[in-house]
């Protein structure tokens, strides 16, 4: 019986089956794109840690104000613009001082208050203090700390308020002691003007007297 050729071997053999990557248990690319279908992308270790990653950026990015980047803060001249800024920004401190609390429970300390206004009948301190704090530095110590701030500050006006009434009485002799110089400058060029004419008579007298 006659064998049959390569050729009428390969003609007569069926379709060749997409090839499979083994031990995937998956068609490859190619085996999905010769089917006429589009392969899924397959999620990676690698991409869930970029996501975490994202989010962490994310929730420092939430941490931090928006008005808080070190390139734009700045003392602020205008007064009234000072304490809105400082109204605002005490009761975010306090608000964040309450959460940290709620959370570790830690020993917390917070008190916020203006040179410019702590003294003033309306003026008031932003301040928050944990309650095992207070347990170990008593109940009125809050109050006792305002207390101090205001004295402290009533006595650092009362001194630059004399410091500046002493520079104002110095500056006063000065100007006092520079115009009575002045006056003492004056009258001596006066006399020496005086002087001088005085002896222009007195040579031309002199003079007078010899021709005659």
């Amino acid at each position: 019986m006659a064998q049959p050729s390569l050729a009428s071997v390969l003609s007569s053999s069926p379709p060749s089956s997409p090839p499979v990557i083994m031990g995937s248990g998956r068609s490859s690319p190619l085996s999905s794109l010769a089917a006429g279908s589009i392969p899924t992308p397959v999620t990676t270790g690698g991409s869930d840690g970029a996501l975490r990653r994202r989010q962490k950026r994310k929730q420092s990015a939430a941490d931090i104000d928006h008005d808080d980047e070190a390139s734009g803060l700045m003392f602020i001249d205008n007064s009234k613009a000072r304490a809105k800024a400082h109204n605002k920004r005490a009761r975010v401190l306090v608000k964040k001082a309450v959460a940290l609390n709620t959370v570790s429970k830690p020993y917390l300390l917070v008190y916020c208050s203006r040179p410019e206004s702590v003294c003033h009948k309306n003026g008031v301190a932003s301040s928050f203090m944990s309650d095992n704090l207070k347990a170990i530095l008593g109940a009125d110590f809050m109050q006792n700390l305002h207390q101090m701030v205001v004295d402290g500050t009533h006595n650092a006006l009362s001194n630059a308020q004399l410091a500046l009434r002493t520079n104002l009485e110095v500056e006063r002799l000065r100007r006092e002691k520079e115009e009575e110089t002045a006056r003492r400058i004056a009258a001596e060029a006066q006399v020496d003007v005086m002087q001088r004419s005085l002896n222009e008579l007195r040579l031309r007298d002199h003079d007078q007297t010899g021709r005659i």
